[in-house]
């Protein structure tokens, strides 16, 4: 597994489809490996194959599943020296849809990182859940992107530490255009009504996370509405808003990441992440984020990963 001479790192993530900002902790997290271990080999494989078995509802209305065993996993048998995931791994459908692929590689011999990972629902039976996979897999270390999870999973690893969520990363990983536009305003609201906002006379942009499946007439309604299936067509609109307005985590994830100011209107658990880069109040107020800090913490979390491939994995890891 380890003849190589550089480090085969699997990222096993997507789910574009379905939430587009899952695109973002991909890019991230990819960012954060390249700076990590720059002289990688750093391939892609989607969490998705298994998942679209077990929703199998394209051809009818009803609630029909398919055999999850039925789908090509390609994750499962790539021949690699480490496998990564990221974001909202921490949780019982994860488990149950993407646990297998994890247990065959580490029956392989292959070590995961769990890089800005967090819980869904943060319930003792999550915690069990995951504990329990946790249990069978040779976790190489753990970087959480929220307090609760941390507190909840540090203990069943060797090595863990506080981080941040990896879309934090996505200046690392994309260098936006600017758009000709006069100042505007986002929108991006999925799963609530939109709140009234106040423009002071800019314009107004709305988007919308999904693009599975047949598009909402909901989403089609407004000029200026972006769907897209492209990640960087949203990191282009976030990163060029005055201000972005969403219910959805990584809309103002990323608006934040780009300096840009957001705020969000969701109760989900795990807005707590937004807490360990200083902007708690995201759901009260438009926040923003102190630059040196993140530079900070980004630099830390890099750090951490670094030490750890170099601790597991010696020279290949270094350069």
């Amino acid at each position: 597994m380890m003849s190589a001479q550089y480090l085969r790192i699997l990222y096993y993530g997507a789910g574009w489809p379905t939430n587009i900002g899952n695109a973002f902790i991909d890019f991230g997290a990819q960012a954060i490996l390249r700076l990590a271990v720059p002289s990688a080999q750093i391939a892609f494989a989607s969490e998705m194959p298994r998942w679209f078995f077990r929703h199998a509802r394209r051809e009818s209305p009803a609630d029909v599943a398919g055999n999850m065993d039925f789908a090509f996993d390609v994750a499962a048998v790539s021949q690699c020296d480490l496998v990564v995931v990221s974001g909202m791994a921490m949780c019982r459908e994860f488990v149950q849809v993407n646990g297998p692929t994890l247990l065959k590689l580490s029956a392989r011999g292959v070590p995961v990182l769990l890089l800005g990972t967090g819980a869904e629902h943060y319930t003792p039976e999550e915690e069990a859940s995951y504990g329990q996979l946790m249990q069978q897999l040779d976790i190489l270390g753990f970087v959480s992107r929220d307090e609760q999870s941390f507190t909840t999973f540090a203990s069943r690893v060797k090595r863990a530490a506080r981080g941040i969520d990896c879309a934090f990363f996505l200046t690392d990983a994309f260098v936006p255009l600017t758009l000709d536009l006069p100042p505007f305003v986002v929108a991006a609201f999925d799963t609530s009504d939109e709140p009234a906002l106040e423009l002071r006379d800019r314009p107004l942009v709305r988007a919308h996370h999904e693009c599975w499946g047949a598009v909402p007439s909901a989403y089609v309604r407004h000029p200026h509405t972006l769907v897209s299936d492209l990640p960087q067509d949203y990191l282009t609109l976030y990163a060029n808003a005055d201000e972005v307005h969403s219910d959805r985590v990584h809309a103002c994830i990323a608006a934040l990441a780009f300096g840009r100011k957001a705020r969000l209107y969701h109760p989900t658990p795990r807005g707590s992440l937004f807490s360990a880069v200083g902007a708690a109040e995201i759901r009260q107020r438009l926040v923003q984020l102190d630059p040196a800090a993140m530079s900070e913490k980004k630099a830390a979390q890099v750090t951490f990963v670094r030490g750890l491939l170099e601790e597991r994995f010696g020279a290949r890891a270094r350069g």
